[in-house]
């Protein structure tokens, strides 16, 4: 069974619900914002293969938290063009979604599905993302959530809470509603896309670099 929500959480939901039907210019995008948003980025990214590039072992733990931090906000981004937040017109938040989603080595359109047919779902045993409540229930403080990274990125998870959770994933993938998505457009904006970046790794610095400070920091850090 479900459990019961808290009235203050109800009377949250309430609000916002009656905010938005008044107002709801206020889930309008503004353009300007993203693109200055996606724009900050990219200098970012620029800025971390610059400095990994001029010295790698000053600079490599900087470079490896702080490029961890942008892939995040990757995953961000590809979440508000899932919903169609980050542009206020549906072509601009497809492609963002397929060229981040590129980058961050995801399919775009898979993801997609996952993450809505998780909407429509959400609580049931069909959830596509329930394993993530069962298992990572909301960090309770701060230390919490560190000692989570920390375990995440140093492989410290309990063996059978990992298989646990891949199995009830595999499971729940398996009834969701969402048919899957073609596969070969994503592989191939992958493949374009990690073809670029490690071509600027290697131009800019060493080949080794897009291996330790663009792959690495994408599965240890943004990912836990």
């Amino acid at each position: 069974m479900m459990k019961a929500v808290p009235d203050g959480k109800i009377e949250v939901v309430r609000f916002i619900q009656v905010l938005i039907a008044e107002r709801p210019e206020l889930l309008r995008p503004l353009d300007h914002q993203s693109w200055a948003k996606l724009l900050i980025m990219l200098l970012w990214f620029l800025a971390c293969v610059l400095a990994g590039a001029w010295n790698p072992l000053v600079a490599g733990l900087p470079v490896f938290l702080l490029m961890g931090v942008l892939h995040y906000h990757m995953i961000v981004a590809i979440h508000e063009a899932i919903h169609r937040t980050l542009f206020s017109s549906i072509r601009p938040n497809d492609a963002a979604g397929v060229l981040i989603g590129g980058l961050a080595l995801a399919n775009f359109d898979s993801v997609k599905k996952h993450h809505l047919s998780h909407h429509q779902l959400y609580g049931r045993e069909s959830d596509p993302d329930r394993a993530e409540y069962m298992f990572d229930p909301p960090a309770d403080s701060t230390a919490d959530l560190i000692w989570r990274i920390f375990k995440r990125s140093f492989a410290l998870t309990n063996l059978s809470e990992k298989i646990e959770r891949n199995l009830w994933r595999r499971k729940s993938a398996a009834t969701a509603a969402a048919k899957p998505a073609s596969e070969f457009g994503a592989l191939t904006v992958m493949a374009v896309t990690q073809s670029c970046v490690f071509a600027l790794y290697w131009a800019i610095g060493d080949w080794w670099h897009y291996f330790a400070f663009w792959l690495a920091p994408m599965f240890v850090l943004s990912r836990f």
